[in-house]
């Protein structure tokens, strides 16, 4: 078997969406099953897993235009979110994507063993500076309500953090609304560039107050953008702009390290992760700061990312597993390049290819669950991310 790389076209037209457990022989379902060695399942939760739909099902997500409709003549769009939909398998079912995409989550998850878990996570409007909701300068909307109802449909399955925008007007009063929902949200939401949100504005300050005086913490994208388009600045999503929420006591989780990108003008090689690196050091933030590492296998991610989070190992208790489903089955994870860097061994490559059609999720836990770095692999704290939200639970 040849592990050369498939390119975009040949992922694109490629079998996805397989059903049922995926065909593996007894010594490589041996492997797997071992990868469950030393893990606690009901501790397990994937913190970064997106809801995608179109708004055909009632749901009341909504999708710009531009990734729709030729007549907005964004053909780059439109591809984006046909890569999207063939990974959520919701080509499969037009007219009902919405439900045919949390179908599809819910089968996946319910393969691994009872107790794992998966949050969900809703997205706000684009806000402008005067508090004008503008979604045109976005590019998707999935209400908090359609979060919290699949959410509490599988509570065994799932959780979700909700999403709400700091210059809203009504931000106060939803915020209080939210804390008062069964299920309740876990945390709130954010990507700064693509929702309109400058983290270190003092407008921002009172809704942080908030968010410590309630112990909910944010999830907020940082680095480089390339999945949804946002009208705001690009280093509105650098790490050091959550300074003011760290200092006003929220619990922050950098979504992905910021492991893309990184400020014009900066030599620093590392980018926006060296960046967070810098802050995960800091000892007045050392009970404040986390970082999820989903995204960090991407293709476009620098080779010396995943060495650094392995060797850091005084750093895993403040590191989460997250999937950013549906990326795992977007082509954008390379099994080679994995293989080529000696992160994970030929019998590893070969079962995560033959998983991979059958079920993204599991194929991503695997192959973060493998990676080793000179005998250095994640320790079981970063998968046991029910620790950082069990004070938070309802």
């Amino acid at each position: 078997m040849r592990y050369n790389d498939m390119n975009l076209l040949s992922c694109l037209l490629g079998k996805r969406c397989l059903e049922g457990p995926p065909p593996l022989d007894l010594e490589q379902s041996r492997l797997v099953a071992d990868a469950w060695q030393g893990l606690d399942p009901h501790q397990m939760w994937d913190v970064h897993a997106h809801l995608a739909g179109v708004g055909d099902g009632g749901s009341g997500i909504w999708v710009h235009p531009r990734m729709q409709n030729l007549g907005h003549l964004s053909p780059l769009s439109m591809l984006m979110l046909r890569l999207y939909q063939r990974a959520g398998c919701t080509h499969l079912a037009p007219g009902r994507q919405d439900h045919a995409y949390w179908q599809r989550l819910e089968s996946l998850v319910d393969a691994f063993p009872p107790g794992v878990k998966i949050i969900l996570l809703a997205f706000d409007y684009f806000y402008r500076e005067d508090g004008c909701c503008d979604p045109m300068a976005g590019t998707f909307y999935v209400p908090n309500e359609w979060a919290r109802q699949l959410a509490a449909k599988r509570p065994d399955r799932f959780g979700w953090m909700a999403s709400i925008h700091p210059y809203d007007p009504y931000w106060e009063k939803k915020l209080h609304l939210i804390s008062q929902w069964q299920p309740g949200p876990l945390a709130i939401k954010w990507l700064p560039q693509s929702m309109g949100i400058q983290p270190d504005s003092a407008r921002c300050f009172g809704f942080y107050q908030a968010l410590a005086q309630l112990n909910l913490p944010l999830l907020t994208h940082c680095g480089d953008e390339k999945a949804t388009h946002g009208d705001a600045p690009a280093d509105w999503n650098a790490p050091s702009r959550l300074a003011m929420a760290l200092d006003t006591g929220v619990r922050v989780i950098v979504a992905h390290c910021a492991s893309l990108g990184g400020a014009k003008g900066k030599q620093d090689k590392m980018g926006y992760f060296g960046e967070f690196m810098t802050m995960m050091d800091n000892p007045r933030w050392k009970n404040l700061l986390f970082g999820d590492i989903s995204a960090t296998l991407l293709v476009n991610r620098r080779p010396e990312i995943l060495p650094t989070l392995l060797s850091r190992v005084d750093l895993h208790p403040r590191l989460l597993y997250g999937s950013d489903y549906p990326l795992p089955a977007a082509c954008f994870i390379s099994v080679a390049q994995q293989l080529q860097r000696g992160l994970i061994h030929k019998k590893q490559a070969e079962i995560l290819q033959q998983i991979l059609p059958y079920n993204p999720l599991l194929f991503h836990f695997l192959l973060v669950r493998w990676l080793n770095y000179q005998g250095i692999g994640f320790s079981p704290q970063v998968f046991h991310t029910d620790r950082f939200f069990s004070p938070f639970k309802n």
